[in-house]
């Protein structure tokens, strides 16, 4: 496991749930790991259920409309605050909170782009057999889990 470690990270992949306590207890670490390191991130939503396409659909759009940080800090917000996950109305609340665009961006949502991008990583939960969240992919080779493992790329 230090060989992980060993290595500058270039690339992360974060499989995460838009529900998971772990994932949100690791969403600073996250940011501070990507400030420090620089490192190409990729996001992927594990979905469990078909109520979560949706959210998963609007956040990929809501990255390409350049608010998907600010959606996730929302979104995750409004879980911790008792908000039901994976409704029409936390997302409706979430988005007004984040663009002033709504709509637009739930156009998006549903664009052919933002399909694919769904399904690539629909594929990509497979290929790497996650399981659980969140799991990140150091530099497309190390699979590990937990919502502190990534802190080890803070120490110098």
């Amino acid at each position: 496991m230090n060989s992980i470690y060993a290595e500058k990270l270039s690339h992360l992949i974060e499989f995460f749930s838009f529900t998971c306590s772990h994932c949100i207890k690791s969403e600073p670490l996250l940011v501070q790991v990507l400030n420090k390191t620089h490192a190409q991130y990729m996001p992927v939503v594990m979905v469990q259920s078909g109520e979560q396409v949706g959210t998963a659909m609007v956040y990929y759009a809501c990255i390409k409309f350049g608010c998907g940080w600010q959606f996730r800090n929302a979104y995750f917000n409004a879980i911790v605050n008792g908000s039901q996950p994976y409704s029409s109305k936390i997302l409706i609340d979430v988005l007004n909170q984040v663009t002033n665009k709504p709509n637009e961006v739930l156009n998006l949502a549903k664009s052919p782009e933002i399909q694919q991008k769904y399904v690539l990583d629909q594929k990509l939960v497979q290929q790497y057999k996650v399981n659980s969240t969140p799991t990140w992919v150091i530099n497309n080779q190390y699979k590990i889990e937990g919502d502190d493992v990534i802190s080890q790329f803070l120490k110098d």
